[in-house]
């Protein structure tokens, strides 16, 4: 299973025919694989997925690499030429499982203007294995028809996940991997569930207004008692100030 896919795949976009290009780096001539999607909804729009090590990103943050790619994909047989302002790149990003992102180069990546919309997508094997497993045995277990970006929608929406990752972040493989999906692949729904303790910023405000308002009617309902705090029994005006 590659969850990546299966995501791009729910929200209507197909796969077509790879390609690849070649990117000398290191003095050698190295040959990427890219896997193209176009969404049938807007067949304009169009998302690139590009397997890169972790180790590499520092060799291909640069204009030389996206020009290459750029040209590779302008050449295939489905290109359009309103693509070229609508298509995305994801950049599948391996790392080894103690080995540290390289988030300099990352930030290069996705900074960088020109060629596509970017997004770098790290993760190590281990995450990824225990993501698939969780994601099959959802399946097995609650509905094969149930969609992945639904599955993982509940599981980062689970205050259990979130407190076992907070607690222990080493261990939390599949809530890495699958937080990193939601940051990074801008395809992935993620809507908010309704809580009856979440208000928009008109009912907030709204809110405010009224209490501001009652506020300013006990203010005045109490200076109408003509109290002369000189004179008066202190006991007597708080007494009347929390009764008003």
């Amino acid at each position: 299973m590659n969850i990546l896919f299966e995501i791009l795949n729910e929200q209507h976009y197909i796969t077509d025919d790879t390609f690849s290009f070649e990117f000398s780096r290191d003095s050698k001539s190295v040959n990427y694989e890219v896997t193209p999607f176009i969404s049938l909804d807007y067949p304009m729009q169009a998302v690139l997925v590009v397997c890169i090590d972790n180790s590499e990103l520092g060799n291909v943050s640069n204009n030389e690499f996206l020009k290459k790619l750029a040209v590779a994909f302008r050449k295939q047989d489905f290109h359009q030429p309103d693509m070229d302002k609508n298509t995305t790149l994801i950049i599948k990003s391996l790392r080894d499982d103690k080995e540290i992102v390289n988030l300099s180069a990352k930030v290069q990546i996705e900074d960088n203007p020109y060629y596509f919309k970017k997004y770098v997508f790290s993760y190590s094997k281990v995450e990824e294995k225990h993501a698939i497993d969780f994601v099959i045995e959802k399946k097995k277990s609650d509905s094969e028809s149930e969609l992945v970006s639904s599955i993982i929608q509940k599981y980062l929406f689970s205050t259990d996940m979130f407190t076992k990752y907070k607690n222990n972040t080493d261990d939390a493989a599949t809530y890495k991997y699958f937080s990193e999906l939601s940051i990074k692949i801008p395809f992935l729904p993620l809507e908010v569930t309704s809580s009856s303790e979440m208000l928009t910023v008109d009912q907030i405000l709204l809110k405010s207004k009224k209490y501001d308002e009652a506020k300013v009617e006990k203010i005045n309902a109490f200076l109408d008692l003509n109290f002369d705090f000189k004179e008066d029994d202190v006991e007597a005006i708080i007494s009347a100030w929390e009764n008003n």
